[in-house]
């Protein structure tokens, strides 16, 4: 589907650890009797948790984006997520809570108060 999707190999493919086997496996698998190569690099995030438990439809205590995205509640949201998932080392669990957001909503200003402030002093 990826391949159909966006094409040929792919530099970077990425997926939960949850996904290593056999979900990559298979479409290693599937390229490769394809004649084609899939991904140069792999790379596997951890797992998303929510209040400290694993986030999971069946436990009904999981976040869809738009939820994130209203969490966050400005117009720079997606910025304000990106800061949130990169404060996490990418292979370790990251918690999301109110207070998680709160702090990525502060870095974020923090950081835009930054560039402002390098902004007016380029003449």
């Amino acid at each position: 589907m990826s391949m159909t999707e966006l094409g040929g190999a792919f530099d970077i493919h990425g997926g939960g650890v949850d996904l290593v086997f056999p979900h990559h496996e298979n479409e290693i698998a599937q390229a490769q009797a394809a004649g084609k190569p899939f991904a140069t690099h792999w790379i596997h995030n951890g797992l998303l948790t929510v209040n400290g438990e694993k986030m999971s439809k069946s436990l009904g205590n999981f976040i869809t984006i738009d939820q994130a995205l209203k969490d966050c509640g400005q117009s720079n949201a997606a910025d304000i997520l990106k800061i949130f998932f990169l404060s996490a080392h990418y292979r370790s669990p990251i918690n999301y809570i109110k207070a998680s957001v709160t702090a990525a909503k502060q870095r974020y200003d923090a950081y835009r108060n930054l560039m402002d402030l390098a902004d007016n002093l380029i003449v």
